[in-house]
């Protein structure tokens, strides 16, 4: 039985070194996984009113009770990278003049 395990876990190490570690089925299930459709162009709208303020100010979570970075910078844009969109497919969208200088700080 030991080596039966053994064999299992180099398994599972190989097939994350590739890549390919088991999905359960409701992951494998998920549309970019399942389709065999080809990729398609896209681009992501975010609007940003009051985004620019720091995240202690916008986010009840401890873990954020001294921060002082934008919330945009920290929760969406982190997001957005964490799950490999490129830069170039995100538009940030502001409100107004006073919003679009508050960015550029």
């Amino acid at each position: 039985k030991k080596v039966v395990e053994e064999e299992e876990e180099e398994e599972d190490v190989d097939k994350e070194a590739e890549g390919e570690e088991e999905l359960d089925e409701l992951a494998r299930q998920a549309p970019h996984l399942a389709s065999e459709a080809p990729p398609v162009d896209y681009e992501i709208a975010v609007p940003t009113y009051l985004r620019w303020r720091p995240v202690k100010e916008l986010s009840r979570k401890w873990c954020f009770k001294d921060c002082s970075s934008p919330f945009i910078l920290v929760h969406t844009l982190a997001f957005l990278a964490e799950q490999g969109i490129p830069r170039e497919r995100v538009t940030l969208f502001v409100a107004n003049e006073d919003e679009e200088r508050n960015y550029r700080r």
